[in-house]
């Protein structure tokens, strides 16, 4: 029996995980080298270290009589794939942190939050001027002043592991004022043509109150108080925040709140978007597309439209509510006309003093109240659910209500209504009181319910 001749191991575990402890060790004591950007641009170097490892372990081996190490071990094969799989993350953080468009925030665990400061300015600006401020993200605050002077705050803000690392990373950008054809423009000019997306732009922008603004960000929140001229807003993910303006506003987004308090012209607001806040608009507002989170409109004196995949809506003057949230959708005093085309809302609607027309075109109840008797057509239809309708004691009108394979029940009665009784359906015509306007009433699996108030 011939004794085994044992198998050399290889020194590349160890030389790896002294390599590493090494690389660790200076991370803590020295945090102002960015080592992480090091390991990054000069990871190749572990794959020569692991060839120079098998060099050494094979003549090792022949000298000393042993059987030389496998080409590859199952550990280091774990280890390879373990290495491509940091590597390949790191790769990819990379290009996710230097993409200026980029829809999310990547602040990896061992970062830490830098800010620089700088200031910059243009004198001699006309009261009318306009302003457009581009920047790749960034929270935006305007303050508008009784001045002719444009002067921007910023504050550079940068993720990394170190302040050197922060620091390198905001000086390739700095924010300039340049006059343009139409007037100026706040942009970032980035050294040697090179964008990152880890430099955020925090700025507060002092502008002449009468100034014209246009704002363009891919991520970021906007806020301003008492603005009079024209604002654009663009933003791709944000909040935005405008009170008291007194020119017209327009916001386009793809995600995030909107809230419009107090302004003195027309609003339209751009979706998708999550919550929308609008009260006290002395002009017209205009609502596109799908918004996820609630809606609450008040007091606009203008005409009001609505249109999702979902829903159209427009209506006239609205002193009162418009809510949209949780499948309901709520409007109280409105003095226009209302045409309203949706599906699946429970809707209730109170004090409409024009003419009003819904179209349901799925499941949900309709509740309309009239304080006073009404003056214009009514005429509601309503997919499946039930329909109420209450009006005053007094009130006049020329009534003609359908149920297929459902109910009418009515608190009025006399020999000017009749009710008449088919296979699948339930009629109630005619009219009670002199004059008043006409009520079209038709619902399927639904109950019509005709109420008086007292």
């Amino acid at each position: 029996m011939h004794p085994t001749t044992a198998r050399r191991r290889s020194i590349f575990g160890g030389l790896l995980l002294t390599l590493l402890g090494v690389y660790f060790l200076l991370a803590n004591l020295r945090p102002e080298l960015s080592l992480w950007t090091a390991f990054w641009r000069y990871w190749p170097a572990l794959l020569i270290l692991w060839g120079v490892a098998r060099l050494v372990d094979y003549r090792s081996a022949r000298r000393a009589g042993q059987v030389p190490p496998r080409t590859l071990t199952a550990g280091e094969l774990v280890l390879v794939l373990l290495l491509i799989g940091v590597v390949g993350t790191a790769s990819l953080v990379g290009e996710i942190r230097t993409d200026p468009d980029r829809q999310i925030d990547l602040v990896l665990p061992w970062d830490r939050t830098f800010s620089f400061s700088e200031e910059v300015a243009a004198d001699a600006v006309a009261a009318d001027a306009a302003l457009d401020i581009v920047i790749p993200r960034g929270n935006i605050e305007i303050v508008p002043e009784d001045t002719r002077q444009i002067r921007a705050v910023i504050a550079k803000r940068t993720y990394a592991f170190n302040e050197r690392e922060a620091r390198r990373t905001a000086e390739q950008a700095s924010m300039r004022i340049v006059q343009t054809d139409s007037g100026y423009e706040l942009r970032p000019e980035w050294r040697e043509g090179r964008r990152l997306g880890n430099v955020y732009f925090d700025l507060t922008v002092h502008v002449p109150r009468q100034i014209s603004l246009r704002v363009q960000s891919a991520r970021g929140d906007l806020r301003t108080t008492g603005l009079a001229g024209r604002l654009d807003v663009q933003l791709r993910r944000g909040n935005v925040e405008i009170r008291n303006a007194g020119g017209a506003v327009r916001v386009q987004l793809r995600q995030g709140d909107v809230r419009v308090h107090a302004a003195r012209s027309d609003v339209i607001i751009t979706g998708p978007g999550d919550l929308v806040e609008v009260s006290d608009v002395a002009g017209a507002l205009t609502l596109e597309g799908n918004f996820s989170g609630p809606i609450q409109i008040s007091q606009v004196q203008g005409e009001t439209t609505f249109r999702s995949s979902r829903t159209n809506l427009t209506c006239g003057p609205i002193a009162g509510q418009l809510t949209l949230s949780s499948g309901r959708l709520t409007l109280t005093d409105s003095s226009g006309a209302v045409s309203l085309i949706t599906r699946s809302y429970d809707i209730t609607m109170e004090s409409i003093e024009g003419e009003l027309r819904i179209e349901n075109r799925s499941s949900g109840d309709i509740r309309l109240h009239f304080p006073r008797p009404p003056r214009q057509a009514v005429q509601v239809r309503n997919e499946k659910g039930d329909i109420e309708l209450t009006l005053p004691a007094e009130a006049a009108f020329l009534l003609q209500a359908t149920a297929q394979r459902g109910e009418i029940e009515s608190d009025f009665s006399g020999a000017g209504l009749e009710k008449t009784e088919r296979e699948e359906a339930v009629e109630l015509r005619g009219r009670v009181g002199a004059h008043g306007p006409p009520i079209r009433l038709e619902t399927t699996y639904g109950t019509i319910r005709l109420r008086r108030s007292l």
